[in-house]
């Protein structure tokens, strides 16, 4: 039979190792052996004293601690040990007056009284003493920590979480971002508890994009635990993640993300397989935006992972396309497969001005398999022909890309033909090398929209385009002589047929237009802009422009003639841009402005309008007026 010095032992190597369960059964058994004993009363306590220190580690187990060292008062109401245990007990309990109660009456039994002068031994008398020492300091303690319950308990009601009802706190907090809401943890510890525990949106939107370095695996760990709090009941689950991540860091998170509807990663690491990752986990999430680098490859399938995605957005794409599909045909046969009812919103931008490719020559880029896409931008792409696009495109921003020789007009006229665009509302073909002006109508033809006097397009940029011909506007503005007869035109129409206006402009009802750097803008286009009588915005910067057309600009257009009361400015251009103008001076601008029009302007230093040398004064920056 095992000796009871042996399981004590026992039982207290398992309690510095933290194995609680194995301490609690050899005390237990130790216990047991001894029950029977009167004469082993101090060893008796003392193993009551180990097994409720270990029931104190055991979640849980407060009352069955309590109940030890009440067991040792009941074997000596003289030793202290019992007093201490229960005191400390109920102190963790949460009842520290209790607690105190049971201090006093420990100095009360412990060395009180007549008994503490007949002990004669010195060893037990200076035990006794430190006994009733430990019971006066633990007596002081707790009334310190009862004063301040009651000091922190007035300060209380100053709280507003104490005071206000959750309804409206939660309304206040929903404002917050994710920061502002990790500082309010840091007020106070009750505050803290209560963004942990009670307010059940802490962890809804988990945003990381003010780190400083890039988050390391053990704030990844920190990451996912309060991932994991975001799911318990009661408690809303992370919706939005914005994360500078690498692809290892987003798949260790993605199975902890059931919810996730809107994701932001940042930094320049390149994210590919942890997409499918995320996809995986988050069936219906909704937004994608991806600020790292990433392949081109992965997009086709990402969207036809994502069902439920609406808007996908790829700042930092590199590689072909075409390497995908190994078997022939080029990756964008996979465009005719993919299936998603839900995107509406599509960017793929390239990392460089060298382009990524979208297949070889005899590709075709096909994006009619997605019926709701209204949203679609191509910037630094090389594609050989041009996209087929839905009928529910609102906004196309094709800037900065690349296109095969056969795809300039040939293949984007019947293209175009085949998938018109009545709902274009918005057109951005700046920075192209190849376009021209009858590329540019291409887009605009009249016959497709539902109502050819009312045009859908509202904005229109054609900025930094070579081949754009802007000596004149007829061919995008339509005939300027009220008498012109003018019908819609076919698909087969160009830009001379509307210069000599034989067919009505799409561009009529431009609010915003965009020719800054065309080299063959001048003063005569003045007397033509005045068609554009919606426009609000103009931007001719870095034009031949002078400070007279620019005043004529101003005044004729956006209004009739006949809207102008008094000399009062009743509507017309809000604002025009003129940076790198050399040729207006600052008295046209100051006359533009005395219009009601706000200037962007930027002295240059070139040449007069006359070729004398200009004078102008060179400022760092931009000013507005």
């Amino acid at each position: 039979m095992i000796k009871v010095e042996e399981l004590e032992a026992h039982g207290k190597a398992a309690y510095k190792r933290k194995d609680y369960a194995g301490a609690l059964q050899a005390f237990s058994t130790a216990i047991k052996s001894l029950s029977c004993n009167p004469a082993q009363t101090q060893k008796l306590i003392s193993l009551y004293n180990f097994r409720a220190a270990t029931y104190e580690k055991i979640e849980g187990k407060f009352e069955d601690a309590l109940r030890d060292a009440k067991r040792m008062i009941e074997l000596d109401g003289r030793v202290a040990d019992g007093y201490l245990r229960a005191g400390k007990v109920l102190h963790l309990m949460g009842k520290s007056e209790r607690a105190l109660r049971v201090y006093l009456r420990g100095l009360q039994n412990v060395g009180g009284g007549e008994d503490h002068k007949e002990i004669t031994d010195g060893k037990i008398r200076e035990k006794v003493e430190k006994d009733r020492e430990d019971l006066e300091k633990m007596c002081k303690k707790m009334e310190q920590i009862i004063s301040g319950a009651k000091s922190e308990e007035s300060q209380r009601k100053r709280d507003p979480l104490a005071v206000l009802p959750l309804e409206l706190i939660t309304m206040v907090f929903l404002h917050l971002e994710f920061l502002d809401l990790t500082r309010c943890q840091r007020v106070s510890r009750s505050w803290r508890q209560f963004f942990r525990k009670q307010y059940p949106y802490t962890y809804r939107t988990l945003d990381l994009s003010p780190c400083l370095h890039k988050p390391k695996f053990k704030l990844l760990r920190t990451l996912k635990h309060y991932i994991q709090s975001s799911l318990i009941p009661g408690h809303a689950p992370v919706t939005t993640l914005i994360f500078p991540a690498t692809d290892a860091q987003l798949s260790e998170l993605a199975h902890v993300l059931p919810s996730l509807q809107y994701l932001r990663v940042l930094g320049d690491a390149v994210v590919t397989k942890a997409l499918f990752d995320v996809a995986k986990s988050a069936k219906g999430i909704k937004s994608i935006i991806l600020e790292c680098q990433t392949e081109i490859s992965v997009v086709a399938p990402l969207i036809e992972a994502c069902k439920a995605l609406g808007t996908l957005e790829c700042h930092s794409i590199s590689g072909s396309a075409a390497a995908v599909d190994p078997g022939g045909g080029g990756w964008m046969k996979m465009w005719y497969e993919v299936k998603n009812e839900s995107l509406e919103n599509l960017l793929l931008n390239a990392q460089d001005d060298i382009g990524t490719s979208f297949g070889d020559d005899e590709s075709k880029w096909d994006l009619t398999c997605f019926p709701r896409l209204t949203t679609f931008a191509a910037t630094h792409v090389y594609y050989p022909e041009y996209p087929s696009l839905p009928p529910s495109i609102v906004h196309l921003t094709l800037n900065r890309n690349y296109h095969s020789p056969r795809s300039v007009m040939t293949t984007a006229h019947e293209i175009l033909s085949s998938h018109p665009l009545p709902n274009l509302t918005s057109l951005d073909l700046s920075s192209n090398p190849r376009v021209t002006n009858d590329h540019v109508l291409l887009f605009l033809n009249p016959a497709n929209y539902p109502d050819p006097t009312n045009p859908p397009l509202r904005s229109l940029n054609l900025s930094n385009s070579p081949y754009i011909n802007c000596s004149s506007l007829s061919w995008l503005l339509g005939p300027q002589t009220p008498n012109t007869k003018t019908t819609t035109h076919n698909s087969s129409t160009t830009a001379s047929d509307i210069s000599q206006g034989t067919y009505a402009s799409p561009c009529t009802h431009l609010t915003t237009l965009l020719l800054s750097q065309c080299p063959t803008f001048n003063d005569h286009l003045s007397l033509e802009l005045h068609a554009l009588s919606h426009l609000q915005f103009l931007d001719i910067s870095l034009t031949k422009i002078s400070g007279v057309g620019l005043v004529n600009i101003v005044k004729t257009t956006g209004r009739l003639r006949e809207e102008v009361l008094s000399g009062k400015r009743q509507v017309g251009l809000e604002k025009v841009k003129i940076v790198g103008c050399d040729f207006v001076g600052r008295d046209a601008v100051e006359v533009v402005v005395g219009l009601g029009c706000e200037v962007e302007y930027l002295e240059g230093s070139g040449q007069g309008r006359k070729g004398g040398k200009g004078k102008g004064k060179k400022v760092r920056d931009p000013w507005m007026f």
